[in-house]
């Protein structure tokens, strides 16, 4: 029987190719969007699963509350593995870790170097091998010393040239930031893609001295943001009283005020909005909003089905009626038409499988590299086992308990008309409401989405980015800074060049809390602090606006401030702020000489920070050039001559700049993912909706082809016929209308007020939602609508 259930499915879609595609179309769609967003969550929620003792391993955060920030921080200060180790008797393992990108120089046997610039350099103590896994190809961490280092295989392969002769890499030499000369001592398979702790090398924690400028192992007193604290705690050890222990002992050497410590499990570090190392972070939000979009698009996909499917029934009204006079019971016919759904539900997930892979072929464009071979096999089988019995069941039983219920005798007469007054709910046209619904809030949140990413990519930074390099300096030597300094701003290609800490948006930014000793010192106020020179102002155009600019005769206590520390501080209008101190909380004090405009030093989410520029000449760690209309005229030779002249000042570092437009477009890599995939869903989501509409407005013409020749006889015209069907779609269309430009409303302007600098929710995005919507059901409408009305009334009366 089952046979000639799946032959005589065949045999149906043969009879009926136009309904056949439509609804394969439509389903297809609908699950390879399930599909590609099932592979984002499911990518996601599987980080670090090859850790082994995962219930025991734990992160330490830091909850603060200084001043006017509060917030949690993955920072903790560099001593502190090393001053809990011994006194936390529940703790296995302890480590503090530190990632950090720079150069590595391999010698050659010609006495060269082959120079590479290495990124996800691992930091660690020798506790990390107990909490970390690795899986080892040669050596291991028993020879774990502070002149050794561990490769990854496929960083053993860029260093040395070696294809599986790893064993050959042992005692080998690389040197670390052209400062410490390290001995390879043992080789580990790649971490996988999914793990928050990517280190392509391993070296002793101590090694980031002269590499990373905040390092501090004996102050407390210091966050510096690569720094993290794993541990491993015993299987049958209390989280709740390990955390109160670590406070305990960690009170003891503390000296941040607001500053406590908790433990964060290692499921929850890459679901919390706090910093790892991968750099990505899926928050429980985003995985609730995945899984709606991927239910919606899969009930739309279903819902046309159903739409299509009895918009066909009343021709295979007949069909139905001979099959029931010949003997079938009505469960046999049920189980007939679910055949048939359930081969096209197969149909549509192999299609689904290949089209979500180009899905996500296309968000790999945007920066989010991912595809369908990185969810497990077994993962794909449960999968696609829910979506084939649930969609099955959701798109065909509808159609198959109204097939199956025909009467025959109405049947054979043709009698059957409307289905939809046989059962005496409209539900047909309840599933294209909550397609459109669905469709319209699609586009509300698509515009919404991309009227903001417009504001911020348009929003005045109050500072230039077009144009400007920013190259990082291995070290704080001023005479070679100097010097480099000099020789870009000869070059004509060259129009300026500032030495620094940072750029206006530079991550390498110091914060401090300040205090107007003309009030309280309680009232402490968070600033950004920036090591510049005099040049800096003019080459960002940043405006001074009151007293003058830094130089290099200023004493480190002379500093210019932004309005907003005036503000923030109450220090008055520009001119009385001239002359005033301020104090930092850990007591020194500055004098202001300069107020300059407010800029942007983070991201428009955020509220902005006032910001305190200084001379320090031991504090330029960067240098910051713009392009003259000259040099971009031809952009890669001006980047081939900065290369050669930094090449003269450190012939034995690797150059490594950026353009500070792309460190500005970066900062928003994740809104402008989110702004994409909205984008392509709202295509998907109004194809389907399409496909729906037509198949309710082919009902309702083969529902009611004898009245529209009645009425043809009786002399209506086309318009008249025509707005029939109008009608009804504007009923349904205006309930969906109102329905998801409320839900939009309240959605959006829930996300809106994530951002600190945002768009208004104006009348203009629900016009826009609301033309777009109606277009699209004119142009679906207007070629059925107008076959149905153009019928000759002989064809259709001839049987009466």
């Amino acid at each position: 029987m089952l046979k000639n259930f799946i032959i005589t499915s065949f045999r149906t879609f043969s009879r009926n190719k136009t309904y056949f595609g439509l609804g394969l179309v439509g389903l297809s769609l609908g699950i390879s969007c399930v599909i590609a967003i099932y592979t984002i969550v499911n990518f996601n929620s599987n980080f670090d699963t090859h850790q082994k003792d995962r219930d025991q391993f734990y992160r330490i955060v830091g909850d603060y509350h200084i001043g006017d920030e509060s917030g949690t921080t993955a920072t903790v200060p560099h001593p502190l593995a090393k001053g809990l180790r011994e006194e936390l008797s529940d703790v296995i393992a302890i480590s503090n870790l530190f990632m950090l990108n720079d150069q590595v120089n391999i010698p050659l046997p010609d006495d060269q170097l082959k120079k590479i610039r290495q990124e996800k350099m691992g930091f660690v103590q020798s506790d990390a091998f107990d909490i970390l896994t690795f899986d080892w190809t040669v050596g291991g961490p028993e020879s774990f010393g502070p002149d050794q280092v561990y490769l990854s295989e496929s960083t053993a392969k860029k260093f040395f040239d070696v294809n599986s002769d790893f064993q050959s890499t042992i005692g080998r030499t690389i040197i670390i930031g052209n400062k410490h000369t390290l001995r390879v001592a043992g080789i580990y398979k790649d971490f996988p893609r999914k793990t928050d702790f990517p280190f392509t090398m391993i070296a002793s924690y101590e090694k980031q001295e002269g590499l990373n400028p905040y390092f501090g192992p004996e102050i407390w007193g210091r966050l510096n943001g690569g720094t993290q604290c794993i541990l491993k705690i015993h299987k049958d050890a209390d989280p709740v009283l390990v955390q109160q222990n670590i406070n305990a002992a960690f009170k003891k050497h503390n000296v941040i005020d607001g500053y406590t410590l908790r433990l964060q499990s290692l499921d929850a570090i890459h679901i919390e909005p706090i910093q790892n190392y991968s750099g990505i972070s899926f928050e429980n939000h985003y995985k609730i909003l995945s899984y709606s979009i991927a239910v919606f698009l899969a009930m739309i996909g279903a819902i046309n089905f159903i739409n299509l499917s009895t918009a066909r029934a009343i021709k295979r009204a007949k069909e139905v009626g001979i099959r029931k006079v010949m003997g079938s019971q009505r469960i046999q016919l049920i189980a007939q038409f679910m055949m048939e759904s359930l081969v096209i539900v197969l149909f549509s997930l192999l299609i689904g499988f290949g089209l979500a892979d180009q899905i996500l072929r296309l968000f790999g464009t945007i920066g989010f590299e991912i595809s369908i071979a990185e969810v497990a096999l077994m993962d794909w089988v449960i999968f696609s086992s829910v979506v084939v019995v649930g969609m099955t069941l959701f798109s065909g039983f509808y159609p198959a308990l109204i097939l199956s219920g025909f009467s025959p005798l109405n049947a054979i007469k043709t009698r059957v008309s409307n289905i939809d007054r046989q059962s005496k709910v409209p539900l047909r046209k309840m599933l294209v409401g909550v397609q459109f619904s669905f469709s319209i809030l699609l586009i509300i949140s698509a515009t919404v989405i991309f009227s903001q990413m417009k504001y911020m990519k348009s929003f005045d930074m109050g500072f230039k980015s077009d144009d400007i390099i920013s190259m990082t300096f291995p070290e704080p030597d001023f005479e070679k800074q100097h010097r480099l300094q000099m020789l870009m701003e000869a070059e004509p290609e060259i129009s300026g060049a500032s030495l620094n800490l940072g750029s206006p948006v530079a991550r390498t930014n110091n914060t401090d809390k300040y205090f107007n000793p003309e009030y309280s010192n309680e009232e402490l106020i968070t600033f950004n602090s920036k090591s510049i020179d005099e040049k800096y102002l003019d080459l960002f155009d940043i405006q001074l606006i009151s007293g003058r600019n830094i130089s290099a005769q200023d004493p480190d206590g002379n500093v210019l401030v932004t309005e907003k520390a005036l503000e923030k501080l109450k220090l008055g209008n520009a001119q009385e702020a001239l002359g005033k101190t301020i104090e930092a909380s850990w007591g020194g004090k500055f004098k202001i000489v300069g107020v300059v405009d407010d800029f942007m030093v983070r991201s428009l989410a955020d509220e902005q920070t006032p910001v305190m520029l200084g001379y320090r000449k031991d504090g330029f760690y960067e240098l910051a050039i713009n392009i003259s209309d000259y040099g971009k005229e031809d952009m890669q030779a001006t980047l081939k001559k900065v290369e050669s002249i930094w090449d003269q000042v450190y012939p034995n570092l690797l150059i490594q700049y950026d353009f500070l437009d792309e460190q500005i477009k970066n900062r928003y890599r994740f809104q402008e993912v989110i702004s994409k995939s909205t984008s392509f869903f709202v295509v998907i989501a109004l194809i389907i909706t399409v496909l729906g509409l037509y198949g309710l407005i082919d009902y309702m013409a083969n529902a009611k082809k004898k009245e529209i020749g009645i009425r043809k006889v009786v002399g209506a015209e086309v318009m008249q016929i025509i707005r029939i069907f109008l009608k009804e779609v504007m009923i349904i269309l205006t309930i969906a209308f109102l329905i998801a430009a409320s839900a939009g409303y309240w959605l959006m302007n829930q996300w809106l007020n994530g951002f600190e600098y945002r768009i208004t929710f104006g009348w203009e995005i629900i016009a826009v939602a609301l033309g777009s919507i109606l277009l699209i059901a004119m142009m679906t409408m207007g070629y059925r609508s107008y076959a149905a009305a153009t019928i000759n009334p002989v064809d259709v009366l001839k049987d009466e």
